[in-house]
């Protein structure tokens, strides 16, 4: 309060005696990614179970349209004895069924391949662009942690030294009230950098953790 209150005063050209000294900023909570081999990318990601579970659906459909098109066994008995009387003849029969007209069943056997390929395709494309993506997201997650090191090694310090000098600058009237409010921002924009690249980062974490399927 009573930083915000000196900065206040300066604002409408009232400095107070005391100097002003910005407060530390925050402690990032930055996540800590779980990286994975090249070859288990993708491996546990929903989407990737999904993809499977198609192609298995598939699969399992051209088998089925293949069975229906082959020769199959008939079994079947008969309970029924002669009229006006009790007695009762138990036989069984069994046959075998042959499909007369195999063309019929070509054409949904053929579909049912081809949508299996297309299954396959999917679950491929859906693979490479998880792959695709964990690049990226692991590009943007080095990117994010130089800004982030960057600002916690020189950036905020030149934030703190542009203030104290405006500080000073403005108290000895070397400056106006407009270029004091300039300095300010110029201070708040290196520190709006820091919070940005810790929130680059940890997006770049969390989407990472969702790649390897750890975040559902």
């Amino acid at each position: 309060k009573t930083n915000a209150v000196q900065m206040f005063n300066r604002m409408i050209g009232a400095p107070n005696d005391s100097m002003f000294i910005p407060q530390p900023i925050f402690l990032p909570i930055v996540l800590t990614p779980v990286l994975i081999a090249d070859t288990m990318i993708a491996a546990n990601n929903p989407s990737t179970t999904y993809y499977n579970q198609q192609v298995t659906l598939a699969q399992t459909q051209v088998k089925t349209e293949w069975n229906r098109a082959m020769p199959g066994l008939m079994t079947g008995y008969f309970n029924q004895g002669p009229d006006n009387t009790t007695s009762t003849f138990y036989r069984l029969n069994f046959g075998v069924t042959i499909p007369v007209f195999f063309w019929q069943y070509t054409s949904n056997i053929k579909a049912s391949k081809q949508q299996a390929e297309i299954a396959k395709l999917d679950a491929t494309t859906n693979t490479f662009n998880l792959q695709l993506e964990y690049v990226k997201a692991q590009q943007a997650l080095a990117q994010s942690w130089q800004m982030m090191n960057y600002y916690a090694s020189s950036g905020l310090l030149s934030s703190v030294e542009v203030l104290r000098t405006a500080d000073a600058s403005f108290r000895a009237g070397a400056i106006n009230q407009l270029e004091y409010l300039r300095s300010i921002e110029q201070a708040n924009t290196i520190e709006r950098g820091y919070v940005e690249s810790i929130f680059n980062y940890n997006k770049a974490a969390l989407y990472i953790q969702f790649l390897n399927g750890f975040v559902k």
